[in-house]
């Protein structure tokens, strides 16, 4: 992951349906070449992930908010629309998988949608990451 820092790593855990985000895990350790972090108190195996406050995922922070997002169409060809609606969107970044940028804008007037042109990506999955005042939101895109 680009921009992961180890020393703000703590693991996600999905329980039913949503990814919690807490970072009481352990403090990340080296054994030999590699890092270790722990942790406890969980009462289900259900699917985990290493994250940090640092670093873009797919995994999607869940905050109590009114905002919403939307992205479509969904796969896309050539663009996609991003309608901010109650946001208050600083600016918009576009991932890849492997988390590379591949296009970012500053959003500096309030209209309640921006055109994204994609026509010139590969094909694959790519991530919507809208930064606000508070919580970033991610959107996940399929280009076509």
């Amino acid at each position: 992951m680009n921009g992961f820092d180890r020393t703000h790593a703590f693991i996600s855990h999905y329980d039913s349906a949503t990814w919690d985000v807490s970072t009481s895990s352990a403090a990340v350790t080296a054994v030999g070449s590699y890092y270790q972090i722990t942790r406890t108190n969980l009462s289900s195996f259900s699917p985990f992930a290493v994250v940090n406050q640092n670093a873009f995922t797919a995994i999607e922070k869940n905050a109590a908010t009114n905002v919403t997002l939307s992205v479509y169409p969904n796969p896309a060809a050539n663009f996609v629309i991003i309608d901010f609606k109650n946001t208050d969107a600083k600016s918009v970044d576009v991932y890849n998988e492997i988390g590379s940028k591949v296009y970012s804008i500053n959003v500096t007037d309030k209209n309640t949608t921006h055109k994204i042109d994609i026509s010139n990506l590969p094909a694959g999955v790519y991530y919507i990451k809208v930064a606000t005042a508070t919580t970033p939101i991610i959107k996940k895109m399929v280009k076509s």
